[in-house]
Formats: structure tokens, sequence, C-alpha cells
């Protein structure tokens, strides 16, 4: 959030939290969550587009921090997404079924991009093939900036090194030693369980019992989560898209009391359980959609539990046990 700040005063003189919630069209609740969890990667993206700031400088603090939409790589592309798969495919080491794996979705998805049927592509989609090959998700999705992200070295702990005879060398001080608080500690990662099913919308019945979600599947994936009762929960149903797409995975933390503003998995005492973001607990609990403007209100005695939501987790993610 320094970054974003340091950027709304810079390229757009916006002084106060309200002044930026303003500019991106997001609540003040979000920008407090983004405080306290860090900007998320729609965020850097919508902050790119009415900012001005990049994306990769307010991720990473590399680069420059302007992002200048008149000015393109001789990579860049304005003929859509179509052109820049044909960009990745041309590389004769990637293929369609690879893209179409990295990616999580079928070849054919991977043809209709390529003929330009099918003209967008979801963040999480972008960032798989970016994971796989390096391609950046933002010049993915918009068409800007350099087609190759930068690659920077990998956070997660290294084993310790032996110990040398003779004295190492005095390290140099990082000038910024404070890890960002959106990058997920990785000590933490562990697997968590998948359980049960999720639906976008107003779903059947899902689970029976009353208590804690039970009946565990054999499949898991590796996350981080300091919540010993997190879960997994399957996504169906198209009104969460683009935050939470059929097919991923949503990971719960049953332990994590909900704010406004916060995505949340909630049983009604009739057996529906669903996935949707918490609008207001004023005059009963409301919950409303990402692309759906209808709101559902629910009296507290409705409920029977309601679950913090972290963020999705592509289906790449999910392992099954042996």
């Amino acid at each position: 959030m320094v970054r974003l700040y340091e950027a709304a005063r810079t390229l757009k003189n916006l002084e106060t939290p309200t002044d930026v919630a303003r500019a991106l069209n997001q609540s003040q609740q979000t920008i407090n969550n983004w405080e306290r969890r860090g900007v998320s990667r729609l965020g850097m993206i919508e902050a790119q587009k009415h900012i001005g700031c990049s994306a990769t400088w307010l991720q990473t603090g590399k680069g420059s921090m302007t992002h200048d939409p008149s000015i393109r790589t001789a990579n860049d592309t304005e003929n859509g997404l179509d052109e820049r798969m044909r960009l990745v495919l041309e590389e004769p080491d990637i293929k369609p079924q690879a893209v179409a794996k990295a990616a999580g979705v079928t070849p054919d998805a991977v043809a209709k991009w390529l003929s330009g049927e099918i003209k967008t592509i979801t963040l999480d989609q972008a960032v798989g093939i970016q994971e796989a090959f390096g391609y950046s998700a933002v010049w993915l999705i918009m068409g800007k900036g350099a087609p190759k992200a930068v690659v920077f070295d990998d956070p997660r702990p290294k084993p310790p090194a032996k110990k040398e005879t003779r004295s190492p060398k005095k390290q140099t001080e990082p000038s910024d030693p404070t890890p960002l608080t959106y990058i997920a500690d990785v000590t933490k990662y562990r697997p968590i369980p998948v359980v049960g099913r999720a639906q976008g919308g107003l779903p059947d019945r899902i689970w029976t019992d009353g208590d804690y979600p039970v009946g565990a599947t054999q499949q898991y994936a590796e996350v981080a989560s300091a919540d010993p009762l997190a879960f997994l929960t399957p996504v169906v149903g198209l009104s969460m898209i683009p935050r939470y797409n059929p097919g991923e995975f949503a990971l719960v933390e049953p332990g994590t009391e909900p704010e406004l503003e916060d995505d949340v998995l909630v049983r009604l005492n009739s057996g529906e359980t669903m996935i949707k973001r918490l609008l207001s607990k004023r005059q009963g609990v409301r919950l409303g959609s990402y692309n759906d403007p209808e709101v559902f209100t629910f009296e507290p005695g409705d409920i029977t539990w309601m679950y913090y939501v972290a963020h999705p987790v592509p289906a790449r993610k999910i392992k099954t046990r042996l």
C-alpha cells in the first residue's frame, strides 16, 4: 500500500485513502483490507488502469513507477488476445496442450483464443501461463508492457548453507528489508483438504451436517494458511466471476472473522451453501455477487455459519492422495 499511495500522490495528486478508493471505484473497506493484507492482483491492475502506475512496480518495487499506455514495445499488439497467444506459441517448446494445462483450460479453449472466438482471459489463467512460461499476466490480459515477466528469486526458504572456514563477507542490508504483506508466508504451506462443493449462486443442498464441514475427499492442495481448520471447496456457478470461476477452488478459513466486502462461504439452516460477498450486517445479513446486481438478505437466525473465504485456488494446484 505504501507504493500505491506514493503513486496516487505523485501521478494523480490523491492525498487520502478515500481519494484512492474513489479513483479505483473501490469501497473504503476494500482499501482497509488492502492495508492489512496487501493490494490484490486485480487491485494492481485496476491501479494501473486508473492511476497510471505500473502493476509490476506496485508488486515488486522494481522498474518504472509509471505505466504509459501510449508507449508500446515492439512486441505489444493491438490485435487482441489471439495475437498474444500466437506470440506465445511461436516458441518451439510451447505447445497448445501445454498452454491449456498451465491455464487450467481445455485445448478447445486455447483454440478459441487463437481464433478470436474467446477474446478475454481470466487473471488466474494468465497467472498460470506466466508461472509456466514466463509471459506477463498483465500483458496477456491487457496487451500492455513487455510480454515476458520479470523473474525474481524463488522466495521459498533455502536449505542452510554449509559452514565455511573463512568468515563470510558482510552482507549489505537491503534498502527495504520489510517483506511485502501480500506475499504469502511460504513457511505455512501445508496440505489443505478439499471438502464438499460450493456454488457461486444459490445452490442445491450440499452438506447435511450442521457443524464444521466434514467428508473431506482424497484431494488436497499445498496452500499457505495459518488457520488449522482451513479447507478448500470446489466452485460451480457463474455469479462470482471473475473473482471465482467454475472449476476453481476456494480457500476457506473458519478461524478468520469476516468483515464487510470480504468473500464468505455461508451455510443456511435450509442446507443451502453459497459463496458470496458480505455487503452489510445491518437490518439483516446482505450478500451479493461480483457480476449480478441482485442482493440476498437473510436474518441472522437463518444462517448456520458464515466463514471467511481467503482467495481462489487454481484447479492445477489440486492433488490426489495415493
